[in-house]
């Protein structure tokens, strides 16, 4: 069950695309080689050689349902990306803990420190300008 590796390290990193990569790659010709093969095999008792094959394909499809919910869950950043929810997202990163190499989870963070440098550096500059009622630069804040 080697050839199954990359699975569980897709699992462990938490990374969607990875483990997207290894299914392809584990439920490809692969697997039907080891299926055959334990099928076949005359060594063992045919009750240990389909529990093998059992777990094998039960593993498989665990993967597969959590790549499923794991793209559900990107879904759900982007979303929360697009709209600038900034507690959503953080609340889904948290959640999800996805490795941050994957694209959207980069992006996010990317964008998450960008805004709260911004909120720190434009809110004292902003409360000023308000209590001068200084409507320009207010104005220019906030295009920011």
């Amino acid at each position: 069950l080697g050839h199954l590796a990359p699975v569980r390290d897709s699992l462990r990193r938490r990374t969607p695309r990875g483990l997207d990569r290894a299914l392809r790659i584990a439920c490809g010709t692969r697997y039907l080689r080891l299926a055959t093969r334990l099928r076949h095999c005359k060594s063992e008792p045919t009750e240990k050689t389909v529990a093998l094959e059992v777990a094998m394909a039960s593993h498989l499809v665990r993967a597969r349902t959590l790549l499923e919910r794991w793209g559900k869950a990107l879904v759900d950043i982007e979303r929360a990306h697009h709209y600038r929810n900034a507690d959503q997202l953080v609340s889904l990163l948290k959640q999800w803990r996805f490795e941050s190499t994957e694209p959207q989870v980069a992006a996010a963070q990317a964008d998450l420190e960008r805004w709260a440098w911004k909120a720190g550096e434009l809110a004292p500059r902003l409360a000023a300008a308000k209590l001068r009622k200084d409507i320009p630069v207010v104005e220019a804040l906030l295009k920011e």
